[in-house]
């Protein structure tokens, strides 16, 4: 169901509607796990409503999200979006825990 390697992500880098935005207080990581995406330490969770082998749909607090995402060895880019709005967040992150070989 997941293509992302399963394990712990360092956020590097948040992009805001193409505004990079530093955000350390709740944007630190990234656990992906069999069936949730959670960033930390917000503890801000997403269920993993379908996935493909670069698209999801996610759930979190009875919202949709949409997610594009790219693994290229030990690096992340994940986009998010919501329908009907104008707002996307680009992540970039690096594995830490995440086994990035068995996506390679």
């Amino acid at each position: 169901m997941n293509s992302i390697p399963k394990g712990n992500w360092y956020i590097d880098c948040v992009i805001l509607n193409d505004v990079t935005v530093m955000n350390n207080e709740g944007m630190r990581g990234l656990e992906i796990l069999d069936d949730e995406w959670v960033i930390q330490p917000s503890n801000q969770r997403f269920r993993i409503r379908q996935s493909t082998d670069n698209l999801a749909v996610l759930e979190s607090n009875g919202k949709v999200f949409y997610a594009d995402f790219k693994v290229n060895g030990s690096k992340l880019e994940l986009k998010l979006s919501r329908p009907n709005l104008k707002e996307t967040i680009k992540i970039e992150a690096v594995a830490i825990t995440a086994d990035v070989y068995s996506s390679t």
